[in-house]
């Protein structure tokens, strides 16, 4: 939604599940927007959310929006 734009590359559910488990990881909001249109912490923030690991997401909502609302 930050982008309007897919965070891992692929056309298909298929496709982006299988690139989302095997690759390094999603796309960045700021490598797809023009330099400068998305904060360094907003970046951080949708990052963490696309984590692979359970663990290293977002523990509730709550915590991400408190993440949201400190920037």
């Amino acid at each position: 939604m930050v982008t309007g734009v897919w965070p891992f590359p692929g056309t298909s559910s298929p496709e982006l599940l299988v690139v989302a488990m095997r690759d390094s990881g999603p796309i960045a909001p700021s490598e797809l927007r023009a330099t400068g249109e998305v904060p360094e912490a907003l970046d951080r923030i949708v990052l963490r959310c696309l984590e692979p690991a359970r663990a290293a997401r977002f523990a509730s909502a709550g915590e991400l929006a408190a993440a949201l609302a400190a920037i």
